[in-house]
């Protein structure tokens, strides 16, 4: 609320000088609410043994979170350029019990536990710059080609944690973690239509190369059974990302500004980004090093105002 009273009222303080509302700067202020989009991290493996035995499998998936984005943006004619930032992070939790006739293993550990809890956080960090070069404008129709510098920043992190039985309060754990963090460039493509009552429908979408370090984190496990250590390592690594962005919006002309109220669909993706432990099905210790994509999207709302 204090970003929407800051625009309101740097806007107002603006127009008073410019007097129309044929503005060229702008300021943008959105609310997120996504989620992360990955491969499904297998936790703990419940096993029952009624005269056969079956295997129960238990998942930790990240879920829906808020996040914002800012921006600022300048236009002349047929030109436009903008700088945004965007951070998200969504923090989720899943605690099982063992079966009624069976034990609980959490994935790493040799021995059955008491209770399986993890934890999974993903932090989203990303800055946009974008040129915009107005193609073709008719009919109410606007199409533009866009270059784009893109830095992304991507962090993961979870810990799953139990007590063994009959050793008291003796904590099982299993901790991991990876990290993106490259800036690159791109190339996209926006269109709008207009709509009667001031509405506006429109869409976006890009590719770009990004080079950055990927690394690691330290994957450990507490029993000595079956210790694990990878120590964290960083590499350079070419990282192809995708964005695209559906909206519908609504503008009006008060105090001597374009207000903007837009209502989103977004999602960015990332190829080949993070390196963490996901199941294995063939293996009942500690999962393989095998997930890389990862995504982050979900609705958006925004407002802006151009002075």
């Amino acid at each position: 609320m204090k970003l929407i009273a800051t625009l309101l009222i740097a806007s107002s303080a603006a127009s008073a000088f410019v007097g129309n509302c044929d503005g060229n700067f702008s300021g943008e202020v959105q609310a997120l609410y996504w989620r992360t989009s990955h491969c499904p991290i297998l936790y703990a493996r419940g096993l029952s043994s009624n005269g056969v035995s079956l295997r129960d499998d238990h998942f930790v998936q990240a879920d829906y979170d808020w996040g914002f984005r800012v921006g600022v943006g300048y236009e002349r004619r047929c030109t436009q350029a903008s700088l945004s930032y965007l951070y998200l992070q969504t923090t989720d939790g899943v605690r099982v019990k063992p079966p009624s006739e069976g034990s609980l293993n959490i994935q790493g550990q040799s021995r059955s536990v008491d209770f399986a809890q993890t934890a999974l956080k993903f932090r989203y960090q990303n800055v946009d710059l974008k040129v915009f070069q107005r193609l073709h404008h008719s009919c109410g129709c606007t199409f533009s080609v866009a270059g784009l510098l893109r830095w992304a920043d991507i962090d993961m992190k979870n810990r799953t944690f139990g007590t063994f039985e009959s050793k008291g309060m003796r904590l099982a754990t299993v901790s991991q973690s990876a990290t993106f963090d490259g800036a690159g460039v791109g190339i996209g493509f926006a269109g709008d239509y207009c709509l009667p009552c001031d509405f506006l429908i429109g869409g976006y979408f890009d590719f770009a190369a990004i080079i950055g370090k990927q690394k690691i984190g330290k994957l450990t496990s507490s029993d000595v059974f079956n210790l694990v250590s990878r120590p964290g390592n960083g590499v350079n690594s070419f990282v192809p990302t995708g964005q695209f962005d559906l909206f519908i919006s609504y503008s009006r002309c008060m105090c001597r500004a374009l207000w903007n109220l837009k209502l989103g669909y977004e999602m960015h993706y990332y190829w080949n980004a993070l390196r963490y432990s996901a199941v294995h099905n063939d293996q009942d210790a500690m999962p393989v090093l095998g997930c890389y994509d990862v995504g982050f999207g979900g609705p958006y709302l925004g407002l802006s105002a151009s002075f």
